[in-house]
């Protein structure tokens, strides 16, 4: 049975709530930014998806990431093939996607163009970027009994005479690419992110943004209280193919136009770039650590993927 409570447009809000959960373990306690004191000093609207982020030069690039994830898929093939999986076979290095989708509807915003045309829900091209599933198919599209054996070490601890790594063929290639680090230090940069986006929606200068909000949508004659409640609105929830309502295209011009007017998105962005630049300053160590170890990753990945 469908489920209409998981459409494209709410997995947006679930990333968006995956950020705040993130930063539940962001910092040790009283390691949290105490003042607010973001002011939105612009007067025309934010980009959020090409406007830089105080952490953006700290994480992995979106091409670097491409280069580990074909590094692990390329020490997963090696491996297969080793066992005779064969139809395992080496990955270039793609071009990064042009879309992502948490980023560009960051803090709920779409541009009014795709707005008009598809309301709250994803756009085909926006439909096309999600990952591709690396995990093992076999030619009727589920995995075999044999490939779950090797490929995540599941099961006998040999296969047709040959040891099976630790975690499978898959586990081996994480320790060859990301090498042995602690999962916290791994999701640095995911937990740093999501303390300061829950921070930066405590900030007084964005509740006042959502305050004008609420009233600018109320003028239209629309009753949200934020505007993730126009965004979860339970009438969006159609089936896949189902297009947009009138009713929902104009509701979302109405939401944007609003984000707009009231430099919604422009408080978001000022709020949340303010706690990226607290929480750096107390995690200099810590990202310093960070980038050497992604320095490391690189290097490994440059051999698996050029060798």
């Amino acid at each position: 049975m469908l489920d209409l409570n998981t459409g494209p447009q709410r997995r947006v809000i679930l990333t968006i709530s995956a950020l705040a959960l993130a930063s539940t373990s962001a910092c040790a306690p009283g390691g949290a930014p105490e003042t607010f004191t973001a002011q939105v000093r612009e007067t025309i609207q934010v980009d959020p998806v090409t406007r830089p982020y105080p952490l953006d030069p700290h994480r992995p690039t979106p091409q670097q990431e491409q280069e580990l994830s074909a590094a692990i898929r390329n020490s997963i093939a090696r491996c297969m093939n080793t066992y005779g999986f064969t139809r395992y076979t080496r990955v270039s290095v793609n071009p990064p996607a042009k879309l992502d989708l948490a980023q560009n509807r960051r803090y709920l915003y779409i541009g009014r163009d795709r707005v008009a045309q598809h309301g709250y829900k994803l756009t085909p091209e926006e439909l096309s970027a999600g990952p591709a599933n690396g995990g093992p198919r076999d030619s009727a599209g589920a995995p075999s009994a044999d490939e779950q054996i090797v490929f995540y070490g599941k099961g006998p601890s040999s296969y047709n005479g040959l040891q099976v790594p630790d975690g499978g063929c898959y586990g081996q290639a994480r320790r060859e690419v990301m090498i042995l680090e602690s999962p916290s230090d791994d999701e640095l940069i995911r937990r740093i992110e999501g303390q300061a986006y829950n921070l930066a929606g405590q900030s007084p200068v964005v509740i006042q943004a959502a305050q004008k909000w609420v009233s600018c949508m109320a003028q239209k004659g629309y009753s949200y209280r934020s505007p993730e409640d126009a965004w979860e609105d339970p009438r969006w929830r159609t089936r896949p193919n189902d297009g947009p309502s009138k009713e929902e295209i104009a509701t979302a011009l109405a939401d944007m136009s609003c984000k707009d007017s009231t430099n919604y998105i422009a408080a978001w962005y000022e709020a949340e770039s303010e706690q990226q630049r607290a929480l750096i300053s107390k995690h200099t160590k810590d990202l310093a650590t960070f980038r050497e170890t992604l320095n490391r990753r690189l290097a490994n990945a440059a051999k698996i993927n050029h060798n």
